[in-house]
């Protein structure tokens, strides 16, 4: 996470333009895209990151489980608010540590190279093609690892932070996180 000096937030690098993030690289100060462009950020959580010792857990199928655990995966959305399944009530998950379980079903082969030509196509959309390693294979029924979330929004928010159109395309959920 990057900090933005106009609205102290510490938000994804996608959401700081590349001058912004050379700046923030030099040791200068910086700021997000939607403080650059007068649109307030997203709501920061009032709670405390999620810690791994508390255990939230998401089940996922192959290959997007790796792939996600692998940081290829930029985004996850789904139909529904991360509370609303993972702690009703207040206290529940709102960003932080996430472990990531890989379902049972087997992942179909064909599937994942279909999966994999997606994620070449949209990180060559952002000039990344030869750095793209993916995972030499897809395990299923284990705990694959755990990944950092920074925050949860609409996806009508993050579409109108966002103006990479490889992150635009990444999810069409009406949550995205």
């Amino acid at each position: 996470l990057l900090p933005c000096e106009a609205c102290a937030c510490h938000l994804p690098p996608d959401l700081f333009s590349k001058s912004q993030r050379k700046k923030l690289a030099a040791g200068q100060a910086g700021k997000c895209s939607p403080c650059t462009q007068g649109v307030p950020p997203p709501a920061r959580p009032a709670t405390a990151p999620a810690t791994p010792e508390q255990g939230y857990c998401l089940t996922m199928h192959q290959p997007w489980a790796s792939l996600l655990v692998h940081g290829i995966k930029r985004l996850e959305g789904r139909s529904w608010a991360l509370p609303s399944l993972l702690g009703a009530g207040g206290g529940g998950f709102e960003h932080g540590c996430l472990w990531v379980h890989a379902a049972a079903r087997e992942a179909d082969p064909l599937e994942v190279g279909r999966v994999e030509r997606v994620y070449r196509e949209l990180y060559a959309m952002d000039g990344v093609e030869d750095e793209l390693v993916f995972p030499s294979s897809y395990p299923t029924r284990c705990l694959l690892g755990c990944v950092d979330v920074a925050a949860q929004l609409k996806a009508q928010d993050y579409r109108r932070l966002n103006t990479r159109p490889s992150l635009r395309l990444e999810s069409e959920s009406d949550y995205v996180f």
